[in-house]
């Protein structure tokens, strides 16, 4: 072998070898070393009705009027949340008391009584995530049923759920 075909070879293994990485003295395998890099980030700040709670006030409802559709009130609040990439932001409404009787409804402290909730016009289900637009919230909407067969009985009446807004 000439001089010339001896340092073509050594550069070209030079070359070889520096473009695909090292060669592992054990199996003859090539290797190369993989980097992961990247940026922790904290999300935006979201407030939801100025940390205030939500109050729905019924007043007086009359127990034989209660249909479903009478009395019914929007459930007014504010969301103060910005929408950047790379989040998604979400609400969920939950509660501890939630009525048997009738999908998306609260139970109230007297029995028979619930509190159905609307999220844009359809029955909203509890737990489930709703991605919702910054600046632009979903329009909730409350009203009391009575459940079938069941006698209300006078007096006042409380319900209580959890919004929670959420960048995913």
């Amino acid at each position: 072998m000439n001089a010339k075909a001896i340092t073509f070879l050594a550069v070209n293994f030079i070359i070889l070898n520096s473009a695909w990485g090292d060669i592992d003295a054990t199996t003859g395998n090539r290797t190369t070393a993989v980097q992961f890099r990247g940026h922790l980030i904290v999300p935006p700040p979201c407030l939801l009705n100025g940390g205030e709670d939500i109050e729905v006030p019924f007043d007086r409802v009359s127990i034989s009027r209660i249909d479903g559709k009478n009395f019914m009130k929007e459930i007014v609040y504010t969301q103060s949340c910005i929408s950047p990439a790379p989040w998604t932001l979400s609400m969920t409404i939950t509660s501890s008391t939630v009525a048997s009787f009738s999908p998306g409804t609260l139970q109230t402290n007297i029995g028979g009584l619930g509190i159905k909730i609307y999220i844009d016009g359809k029955p909203l289900e509890f737990e489930k995530k709703y991605t919702v637009t910054a600046g632009s919230p979903p329009k909730l909407d409350a009203v009391p049923i009575n459940q079938t067969g069941v006698t209300l009985a006078e007096g006042k009446f409380t319900a209580a759920a959890t919004m929670m807004l959420k960048y995913e």
